[in-house]
């Protein structure tokens, strides 16, 4: 006897509503004889005007096959089938949307702002691997210096996400200064390998971390907003930067 709720949360994910996804894994269970609508109202506990309305969509994906007898009966594919068919749909459906993607990409043509813009500009980021991308991005375009401060475990996991674009950073002869606050664990093996390079230099906090933050050669800065990586606030305001700097100088002293 197959357990309801995981197939059906399986076929959920694969576009099938609840009740769709209940009619077919109700039908599984009488197997290639199939069932008629009252059967399977009755194993589904659910009305039958709603079992009329979902076997033609079931039909239409595939999943039920429709057998011509007194009382019509209704039969399932096989469960692998029928998870095949629906990763497949969804595939199309994934393909189609990238399609239509770079169709907008390719006819949109940006208007030029008609008012004065501020070279500061500020913004706030709540998606954790957008920030991801920009420090990246950051680490990749940075010329001379980067000045990095977080807490412990903050701190590893944004190494371990962008472990590759610190190693170029170093290669490039960056400098980067780094303050973290001192974890009950031993130093994981991606600050290891940065600490060799005579550009990377590693503090210890004697205290938390009361703001995690980074700076981008003295002239951008991305500040954590709450005790999580994300939500941040980025600017290049001359300011706001110097602010970070005095912030990041006395933690480093």
């Amino acid at each position: 006897m197959l357990q309801e709720e995981e197939p059906i949360q399986a076929f959920t994910n694969l576009g099938l509503t609840y009740l769709q996804a209940k009619v077919y894994v109700t039908l599984l269970k009488f197997g290639s004889s199939g069932a008629n609508v009252k059967k399977i109202a009755l194993h589904a506990a659910m009305a039958r005007q709603d079992i009329y309305r979902i076997l033609p969509v079931l039909e239409n994906y595939g999943l039920v096959e429709k057998i011509i007898a007194i009382p019509t009966r209704y039969r399932p594919v096989a469960l692998e089938d029928g998870l095949s068919l629906l990763m497949e749909q969804r595939t199309r459906e994934y393909q189609n949307m990238q399609n239509k993607a770079k169709m907008v990409l390719k006819n949109f043509v940006p208007q030029e702002p008609q008012y004065f813009e501020s070279t500061s500009q500020f913004r706030i980021t709540s998606a954790r691997p957008l920030f991801m991308k920009r420090l990246k991005e950051g680490l990749t375009q940075v010329e001379n210096s980067v000045d990095l401060i977080y807490g412990d475990s903050l701190l590893r996991a944004i190494v371990f996400d962008t472990m590759d674009a610190f190693e170029r950073a170093v290669a490039r002869g960056v400098k980067i200064r780094v303050i973290m606050t001192k974890g009950e664990q031993a130093l994981d093996r991606n600050l290891e390998i940065l600490t060799k390079s005579p550009t990377f230099e590693l503090r210890f906090a004697k205290e938390d971390v009361p703001v995690g933050l980074v700076i981008f050669d003295e002239k951008e800065v991305e500040f954590q907003a709450t005790q999580n990586i994300v939500p941040t606030f980025w600017s290049n305001n001359d300011n706001i930067v110097k602010l970070a700097q005095v912030y990041f100088f006395s933690m480093w002293q």
